[in-house]
């Protein structure tokens, strides 16, 4: 009795579908929503004054963040309506941070 205790336990406590469901819990398109947010925020460093020297190397990092949603977009299943509506939203924010680059 004892030793089908034990061993029930050690399967369950090293049991490798946690780390499949943690793998699997990160889609392509929800990974594609997180850079928008991170393009968002560069967006916001480039309206503060402190940032404006450093205008290029912000843009240049917020097209390979427009280049990245548009791989992550691919990965998606087909069926999926939605999987290039982050790609278009970095587009314009892209588009929206060109306009306020200081002259």
């Amino acid at each position: 009795m004892r030793s089908s205790l034990i061993g029930y336990i050690s399967k369950s406590v090293f049991s490798p579908e946690h780390l499949k469901f943690s793998i699997r819990g990160f889609s392509a398109k929800r990974m594609a929503y997180l850079l928008i947010g991170v393009q968002l925020w560069l967006f916001c460093l480039v309206n503060m004054e402190a940032y404006y020297n450093a205008i290029g190397r912000i843009m240049a990092l917020s097209l390979t963040v427009m280049v990245v949603n548009l791989l992550l977009g691919l990965f998606c299943p087909r069926s999926d309506k939605g999987r290039f509506s982050p790609f278009v939203l970095a587009i314009i924010i892209l588009i929206v941070t060109m306009l306020f680059e200081p002259l």
